[in-house]
């Protein structure tokens, strides 16, 4: 996704791509693996997780509440495969890890708005995507208060989102 700017010379655009399309690809292959390894990283984020049962669908309260609790249970006994898919080695801990790869993302900001510059990128929208799904979470929370830079972009990402969606409903 490139953004048209007059004062950007072609070699610069093509790096600008080349930077997205790297950090399209660590938030495909690496943001998205140490996710699910942390809300499900303790029973009380596993249950906390499957929340949104007792919200959505039309199941009666007894089935609401076995598929919260059931799902909670597996998801965290699944905990260990879901590291190893990560890659996340025995001795490392998930949420530092999580943190960890946010301040290499921060990193990548910098001073900058977006990780597109003056407008988000597709980087922007995947990276904001994944840690949308899980805002309302622990993961979420512990994300954006370990780390001002990120949470900052957070802000200003919700805020474009926020301002197309309600421009693009002014506009039907």
């Amino acid at each position: 996704l490139l953004v048209a700017v007059p004062s950007v010379s072609a070699q610069e655009a093509i790096e600008r791509r080349i930077d997205d399309d790297v950090w399209t690809t660590w938030a495909d292959r690496t943001l998205v693996k140490l996710l699910p390894v942390n809300i499900y990283r303790t029973l009380r984020e596993s249950f906390e997780a499957f929340e949104y049962i007792g919200r959505v669908g039309e199941w009666s309260f007894v089935r609401r509440h076995a598929l919260r609790v059931s799902g909670a249970l597996v998801m965290r006994a699944m905990h260990g495969k879901l590291r190893a898919r990560a890659g996340i080695a025995p001795d490392v801990d998930e949420r530092a890890e999580l943190l960890r790869q946010l301040d290499l993302w921060a990193e990548a900001i910098g001073k900058k708005p977006f990780n597109g510059g003056a407008a988000p990128a597709l980087s922007d929208l995947v990276v904001f995507g994944y840690l949308r799904s899980v805002a309302s979470l622990t993961t979420g929370r512990a994300a954006r208060a370990a780390n001002p830079t990120v949470a900052a972009w957070y802000d200003r990402m919700e805020a474009e989102i926020d301002a197309a969606v309600a421009s693009s409903s002014s506009s039907s």
